[in-house]
């Protein structure tokens, strides 16, 4: 029979190995700077208990950050409602013309990227929430296998935030939520499109121009706005549900601190399972049987059989991207326009009726997008994780007491570049997919006489 029991108190970490107690026993301690081993045969002693596990870091702080980050999605959201509706009231719930500001080019275009960096900053710690929550109650279940999980594609039984219907609906509103971000601000009236001459030209005067107000506006859609905050709205519902009914022992994103909470929430605790020391979780299907240690480790690809199916799905979509704009291209050139025009009037559905459908369309299209998006953070928290059991193998081992999952975020080269992409990527997609609006013209025309 062996026993083994990992643990980390004051940077040392503790493995211990009980083979007979009438006959050998072995006791290896893993220290920052030493290891030691003592042998003792033919003895009758009870071996040494193995340490307590170290106090379990709740991480309160970062709780109270997605608090905040809850209560302004709670207030974006319902300001996005009210501010939507109030514009359909006053153009007697039509879009035509919506809530116009005059602001010069730069910000016009740069207007959208500020809008889903603040939307991705309050989905990130919304979706924290959501994937905590998730993680603590598939640990009810006895189904938590690692610390980072798919969470839209992974339903728990005893969570009913975490539930398949929850999910259903914290995925469609993710969608929306960015659809309706790329819609939202109208490129009302661009006065470059109604002068003579050749634009293509960069010179100072134009330089100038894309600084004055005089030669652009941007207007504010109120279906759109709607569409938002109702989309806000719906994922700060479910994050609170799961705020307030879930028990979670620790917000921490460290794997050390999950394995010590697994002993206080888990259905089953941990369970030391016999002669697999050496064999990792990409051995699971592999009897126990004594093997050597790998002089290399093998890589999440082969441990986790999500990262192969969010790697194969990130670049399926980065190839029906590259394909399907070499068409667009071509069409493009021939017909001597800057792009393709597809569809046509809406008129049928009334100007809000138009615009609620221009924006379902829009989040299909966009959907391929989100959902890539949101599978390549598995990749980044597996990073992550792989990276502290490293670091706790190493000379100066792994600092449970300070572990801050925030901090931890923003240290991350690889989570921090990943945030910057979300808002980034929906903005491209943002201009190279865009809806054009029949008062347009009429508003241009208007301003110009």
């Amino acid at each position: 029979m062996a026993h083994q029991t990992y643990a980390g108190m004051d940077q040392r970490y503790y493995y211990y190995t009980h083979l007979d107690p009438r006959t050998s026993s072995t006791t290896t301690t893993l220290t920052g700077t030493s290891t030691t081993t003592r042998h003792s045969r033919s003895s009758t002693r009870k071996p040494t208990p193995p340490p307590p596990p170290p106090p379990l870091n709740r991480d309160l702080s970062t709780r109270n950050v997605c608090a905040v980050f809850l209560g302004l999605a709670w207030t974006t959201g319902l300001a996005a409602v009210g501010g939507g509706l109030y514009i359909l009231h006053a153009h007697r719930w039509t879009e035509r013309p919506p809530l116009v500001f005059r602001l010069p080019e730069v910000v016009k275009q740069l207007a959208p990227l500020a809008l889903n960096l603040w939307l991705t900053l309050l989905m990130d710690a919304v979706g924290y929430v959501h994937a905590t929550s998730l993680k603590w109650a598939l640990a009810r279940d006895g189904r938590l296998a690692f610390n980072s999980n798919l969470r839209l594609f992974t339903a728990a039984r005893s969570s009913v935030p975490n539930a398949w219907y929850a999910n259903v609906a914290m995925l469609v509103a993710m969608v929306v939520a960015y659809a309706s971000s790329s819609l939202l601000l109208v490129n009302a009236y661009d006065e470059r499109d109604h002068r003579d001459g050749d634009d293509r030209l960069i010179d100072f005067e134009r330089l100038r121009k894309m600084w004055s107000v005089e030669e652009a506006a941007i207007g504010v859609s109120g279906t759109s706005a709607v569409c938002l905050g109702a989309a806000l709205l719906v994922q700060a519902f479910i994050a609170t549900c799961a705020l307030a009914f879930t028990r979670s022992p620790t917000w921490s994103s460290s794997p050390f601190d999950a394995v010590i909470a697994c002993e206080e929430i888990a259905a089953e605790g941990i369970k030391h399972q016999p002669n697999r020391c050496l064999l990792g979780v990409c051995d699971a299907a592999h009897a126990s049987v004594a093997v050597r240690p790998r002089s290399r480790q093998r890589a999440s690809w082969s441990a986790h059989k999500e990262v192969r199916r969010v790697v194969w799905l990130l670049w399926a979509l980065a190839a029906v991207t590259l394909v399907g704009a070499v068409p667009v291209e071509l069409v493009a050139r021939r017909n001597g326009e800057p792009g393709v025009e597809l569809g046509g009037e809406l008129g049928a559905f009334g100007d809000a009726g138009a615009v609620l459908l221009k924006t379902l369309v829009f989040a299909a299209l966009q959907a391929g997008v989100t959902l890539g998006l949101h599978c390549a953070e598995l990749l980044v928290n597996l990073t992550r994780d792989e990276l502290a059991w490293r670091r706790a193998a190493s000379r100066h081992g792994y600092h449970l007491e300070s572990y801050d999952a925030v901090w931890a975020a923003i240290a991350s080269w690889q989570a921090f570049v990943l945030f910057l992409a979300k808002p980034a990527i929906h903005w491209v997609f943002g201009l190279a997919v865009t809806v054009e609006y029949s008062w347009v013209d009429k508003l241009a025309t208007h301003d110009r006489y």
